[in-house]
């Protein structure tokens, strides 16, 4: 994110963020079926949710570009540009926490999936403050997304319909 707030272009953002997904999926994937530290997991992608959320929206407005060096030149079409930049990053710093829950649920079985949904409430509202704090339009439709896909996943995988 750092690089990405210097260089003023969209390349280090994208990059960072499909390798912390890589990253946290390969980890993911090591861990045993029945973990027991549940809670402390959780707590670490919240934590990690949160900066994520919270950087997207401080350099969504800082101008960048999808690909140039520098700040843009000031006219109608580069204000257009930037507009877009700053909602596609705002809106891919906010499905990345999703994304985990939803590798959380399909990985690990869980008995009562209440934290994950406790957590996924908790995105919801970062995300939601920080959608009003930034006016980042597009924000409200990707946490929305988000969290019908993690719903989707734990209804798919764990729901039984001749269980009461």
């Amino acid at each position: 994110m750092v690089l990405a707030a210097l260089a003023r272009t969209m390349v280090p953002v994208g990059v960072g963020l499909v390798l912390t997904l890589l990253a946290a999926f390969g980890v993911l994937l090591k861990i045993p079926a029945d973990l027991s530290g549940l809670p402390f997991l959780l707590g670490l992608i919240g934590g990690v949710a949160g900066f994520f959320v919270l950087a997207g929206g401080l350099l969504s407005g800082r101008g960048f570009t999808w690909a140039g060096l520098g700040p843009p030149p000031d006219d109608g079409a580069s204000a257009a540009e930037q507009a877009r930049v700053a909602a596609l990053l705002s809106a891919c710093s906010v499905v990345l926490p999703f994304l985990l829950l939803v590798i959380i649920v399909g990985r690990l079985a869980m008995a009562e999936p209440g934290p994950v949904f406790g957590l996924a409430l908790v995105l919801v509202g970062m995300a939601l403050a920080v959608t009003l704090k930034f006016r980042l339009p597009a924000m409200p439709p990707a946490v929305l997304f988000s969290l019908a896909l993690v719903e989707y996943a734990s209804h798919a995988l764990h729901f039984r319909g001749d269980e009461h």
